[in-house]
């Protein structure tokens, strides 16, 4: 199916964006497409497959064999057609887990061609070179879909897939040499037609790198902070980043956003202050909720969180430890490895709860709508989270956060103060201010009004030029930020 005739369908099973994302770039990164009881039993499988290998003393058209390979040592490169010889690779292959997202990518008729299991061995192994998978397909149908599954976590020092966005659509390279040789790669002629810049090792964390947990604040309400964390949660979520998304504010508008109704289904537990009050908290693990965004889950908030303040201010009277400086922190602990993003939406006032989350941060994000109230609010939040935060490493010692970044929200370019107060803005801070504004958008506007975001609206329902701009724009302030995202750790 071709990308025009398949975007005419409503993904089922993918978001649009995510399709749209395939057709753009040439590939979908999607976290957690299968179950762990799953991985775990294809785990099982292919350590029996390498147990089996050591009893295979050459290559075949079954084994494929590195050198040095022995029983003793077992360096088995690639088994081929490995749901012909366990039926547990051909349960995952045919499962409605993966026949499902095709069929969203490529249309319902999907035909099965053939399989392989890949090992890369620490200490060696065969390098892998540019290539592209459609020259080894032995017929002229240009659309197939290659999709591969990592059994085990990997990361840039592993040899990750490593992929050049949009080269599906350059030209289409013979991957002969001189000799006319066949040689399965690109040669370095080839390669320099292509647009390196735009070589992409799909995102995530290293192993040494640090969870950024980012909090959305300001200190007046009505500055885009909710609009901006879960816009900024599920681009990242379609980006391949696993990210959670925590309700720090009483009044719970992200977690409404997300279909829920705090006001019942959490109005005696079930939210962040069951992880964060002084007796009996319970492991944030218990209280995170799925969403229906990949990648993407939620630690939700209710009216009871608002307990916090007064249960905290008790707290520091009588000494219990651990102190509100270092409860948020102490329960996402338990979970960060599950994660490669927090994002935190903060309520819009300077209180134990927001100091309890931005004092668990490595960085934050400041909203301010481009306006001389909005402006002021915020200068007052910094001065007051200025002399805290002062008070505060006086008492527990220096906090350090990775960045602190200032986003223009609900801009309109046309109106001419608020573009004035834009550029006053920039002048003072400089390029803490992301380049990239938040434009108001009635698009926006109107997806909240579903519960739902411009990521979630059939765009039919929307003027395609409105829809657009508004994506341009989340998208250009996404990306400019996870630019600041990777920075922090290093790349």
């Amino acid at each position: 199916m071709a990308p025009e005739e398949a975007l005419k369908n409503e993904p089922q099973f993918v978001s649009r964006e995510q399709q749209k994302s395939y057709f753009e770039n040439g590939y979908l990164l999607i976290e957690n497409a299968i179950d762990s009881q799953t991985l775990c039993k294809l785990q099982d499988t292919t350590a029996r497959v390498i147990d089996d290998s050591r009893q295979v003393t050459q290559s075949d058209a079954t084994w494929d064999l590195e050198p040095g390979h022995c029983s003793d040592n077992p360096r088995l490169r690639r088994l081929t057609s490995p749901n012909d010889y366990n039926d547990d690779y051909w349960a995952y292959a045919s499962s409605e887990a993966i026949t499902d997202i095709l069929s969203d990518l490529i249309g319902p008729d999907i035909k099965f061609h053939h399989s392989k299991l890949n090992f890369k061995w620490a200490g060696g192994g065969e390098e892998v070179k540019w290539h592209q998978d459609i020259s080894f397909w032995p017929h002229t149908n240009y659309t197939p879909c290659t999709v591969g599954l990592y059994l085990e976590d990997c990361n840039d020092e592993q040899g990750p897939l490593g992929i050049i966005a949009g080269s599906h659509k350059g030209p289409l390279f013979d991957q002969y040499n001189k000799d006319n040789q066949w040689m399965g790669c690109l040669s370095d002629e080839d390669l320099m037609r292509l647009d390196m810049a735009r070589e992409t090792y799909l995102p995530g964390r290293r192993e040494n790198d640090a969870l950024q947990i980012i909090s959305i604040v300001n200190f007046k309400g009505g500055s885009s902070k909710t609009t901006s964390a879960i816009h900024l949660a599920q681009r990242y979520a379609l980006r391949g980043y696993r990210v959670l998304a925590i309700d720090m504010d009483p009044q719970a508008s992200l977690t409404t956003m997300f279909g829920y109704r705090p006001e019942i289904e959490f109005a005696e537990s079930g939210t962040v202050y069951d992880a964060l009050k002084y007796e009996d908290p319970v492991p944030l693990s218990q209280i995170i909720r799925k969403t229906y965004f990949h990648n993407l889950d939620l630690a939700p908030a209710g009216l009871l969180l608002s307990e916090y303040e007064t249960e905290t201010a008790y707290a520091l009277q009588h000494k219990v430890d651990p102190p509100f400086t270092q409860r948020l922190a102490i329960a996402i602990d338990e979970i960060e490895a599950n994660y490669d993003l927090v994002i935190i939406d903060c309520p819009p006032q300077l209180g134990f709860t927001t100091m309890t989350a931005l004092l668990a941060s490595t960085g934050l994000l400041i909203t301010v709508v481009p306006s001389m109230l909005d402006v002021a609010s915020m200068a007052q939040f910094l001065e007051m989270a200025g002399e805290t935060v002062q008070t505060l490493e006086e008492a527990a010692g220096p906090i350090d956060w990775n960045f602190l970044k200032f986003l223009i929200a609900r801009y309109e370019p046309t109106d001419v103060p608020q573009s004035q107060m834009a550029g006053f803005l920039r002048s003072i801070l400089l390029d803490q201010v992301l380049t990239t504004p938040m434009l108001k958008s009635t698009a926006i506007s109107d997806a909240g009004m579903t519960q739902q975001t411009i990521y979630e609206l059939d765009p039919t329902q929307v003027v395609k030029k409105t829809l657009t701009r508004i994506l341009e724009s989340v998208n250009g302030v996404a990306d400019e930020f996870e630019n600041t995202i990777q920075q922090a750790w290093g790349t």
